[in-house]
């Protein structure tokens, strides 16, 4: 396993930004089978697809966020587990809106949460694995945070001025990566954050 990570230079199609970001450091980290990996004999047989653990996920995501965050988040899931996610907040006395059912089985909740509140969504739900989850890291409490993680949920955009409040913006590519977008941060300082993962989860690192 190696973890990839490259620059984005225009707008990712994982996610849409209204107005002009170009000062932003956008990127996407993702991992693919190392060339050992492509030449064995089982991969090459099977031509599988092996992921990394749940708990390797959760730390490649929760890498990126400082302890000290607040994390506005949008979780959503066609499982039936929104309901456990929105348990947890209410036990840890989080505040979080109205979960939402799409009528087509789907279910999203917003909520205003920290590093390890993520951490352990990622570790113990699945919806993450099928559906995109959306982070709005902040160092401050953000106006409206719930309208704007709202407005993404039905392919919307993230409005403008939102990244300007915030650290970082950050959504996985449903089990295959993550996409990292700040104003604050720069590339350089993105892109240690991803060694100093690849490093810790002994994964090879490819920059491009």
């Amino acid at each position: 396993m190696k973890l990839a990570v490259s620059r984005i230079r225009d707008n990712p199609r994982i996610v849409e930004i209204e107005g002009s970001v170009s000062g932003a450091s956008w990127m996407s980290v993702h991992w693919e089978p190392t060339e050992g990996e492509i030449k064995s004999h089982l991969f090459g047989l099977f031509r599988s697809y092996r992921a990394p653990s749940r708990k390797q996920f959760a730390e490649l995501v929760v890498s990126f966020i400082p302890s000290d965050s607040i994390v506005y988040a949008q979780f959503l899931s066609h499982l039936g587990e929104i309901q456990f996610i929105v348990q947890d907040m209410d036990r840890l006395g989080l505040r979080h809106e109205p979960p939402i059912d799409d009528g087509k089985g789907f279910e999203r909740v917003v909520g205003e949460v920290n590093r390890d509140f993520v951490l352990n969504a990622f570790e113990h739900y699945s919806g993450w694995e099928s559906e995109k989850w959306s982070l709005l890291v902040a160092s401050h409490r953000i106006e409206n945070w719930a309208t704007h993680l709202f407005a993404l949920g039905g392919g919307g955009a993230l409005r403008e001025g939102v990244l300007s409040d915030a650290r970082l913006f950050l959504t996985n590519r449903w089990e295959h990566g993550v996409d990292v977008i700040s104003e604050e941060m720069a590339y350089d300082e993105l892109q240690e954050i991803a060694m100093r993962i690849a490093k810790s989860l002994g994964w090879e690192l490819e920059i491009t």
